[in-house]
């Protein structure tokens, strides 16, 4: 006679196991987010062909690949926005992959996400597991065959248009004539690139990372100044001489530094200037546009590809104006 023994009552549930799996892969999406970080904010303030930035990955044995593969994951503002829902992704290739990813398709994996925990997982309560396979099946979707075709297309020189050669009057006279097209016309659709604010978040870009460049050189100058006051003694280094004076190390100075920028500077006996700074910042940043203006001036005609080939001198169009113009910081609020 065989006796069959029931040891189910020992076993976990499977729900048990799902859920450990989950939280230790939150935890490993959540480092990978803070290695991202690290890399941007190290390819922002060095930039990506510096000695410094290329010193960091070679110390850290990442290739310069991939470091600015982690870096994009760092600056995807879905994935930030999103952040949650993406928590528990099978590895860091499996965010940037999906860095990669239209808005279409981006909005697409989410359904899938959410459709997959529903239906096959119910059990589950937290944020669904997310496998580059699934990635991938997205961006091979088939779409629906659209019924347009392209007419005609709009190309502009995106050069002229970061260096604001292509002004913002000129943007609002195409803005009313596409509207024109797209509100009187059947059977016809505008389909805008955004390319204007592409060009535009590089300008406001370059504005963060001057600013973020200004207030350095002023923090560094004052702890220099004030580090140069004080007595030093018989072959005292600069890091011990700071440790005596302020308790702090140059790694914990930096670290207030991006904690609170304001209490860095007080910590030190400075005032930060935020004012001065922003000016400093578009002074860098107005200096860097008309390099490009000029060198883009000297290249090529601005009506060389233009459908009229009329020549700037024969233009009816007003002359690009001379830039000297200063933003308020209301424009870009949320970074200084």
């Amino acid at each position: 006679m065989t006796t069959t023994i029931d040891t189910t009552h020992n076993l976990k549930k499977v729900e048990e196991f799902v859920e450990v799996i989950r939280e230790h892969m939150k935890g490993s999406t959540n480092n990978w987010r803070q290695i991202a970080s690290a890399f941007a904010e190290a390819k922002e303030m060095y930039g990506q062909g510096s000695d410094s930035f290329t010193q960091l990955c070679e110390k850290t044995k990442f290739s310069m690949s991939k470091a600015c593969k982690l870096a994009s994951i760092a600056s995807d503002e879905r994935l930030k926005a999103h952040e949650e829902a993406l928590s528990a992704v099978h590895s860091w290739t499996v965010l940037y992959e999906i860095t990669t990813l239209t808005d279409a398709q981006f909005n697409e994996l989410l359904k899938k996400a959410a459709d997959k925990v529903d239906f096959k997982t119910m059990f589950e309560e937290g944020p669904p597991f997310i496998s580059y396979g699934m990635v991938l099946s997205v961006k091979k979707e088939k779409r629906e065959k659209s019924l347009l075709c392209a007419y005609a297309t709009i190309q502009v020189d995106f050069d002229a248009l970061k260096a604001q050669l292509f002004t913002g009057d000129n943007l609002a006279t195409l803005e009313e004539h596409l509207g024109q097209i797209e509100t009187s016309l059947p059977y016809l659709k505008v389909v805008r690139t955004h390319v204007d604010e592409k060009a535009a978040g590089i300008f406001l870009k370059k504005l963060q990372i001057a600013m973020e460049t200004a207030t350095r050189k002023a923090y560094s100058a004052l702890v220099t100044r004030v580090l140069e006051r004080k007595p030093r003694r018989k072959k005292e280094s600069k890091e011990k001489k700071m440790i005596r004076y302020f308790g702090i190390n140059k790694e914990e100075m930096w670290g207030m530094f991006r904690e609170n920028k304001k209490a860095a500077f007080e910590h030190f006996g400075g005032d930060y200037d935020g004012a001065k700074f922003w000016t400093d910042a578009q002074c860098a940043v107005t200096q860097e546009v008309d390099t490009w203006a000029k060198k883009i001036g000297e290249s090529r005609d601005p009506f060389e590809h233009a459908n009229n080939v009329t020549s700037a001198a024969e233009s009816e169009f007003p002359k690009p104006p001379i830039r000297g113009k200063k933003y308020p910081k209301e424009m870009f609020a949320g970074f200084e």
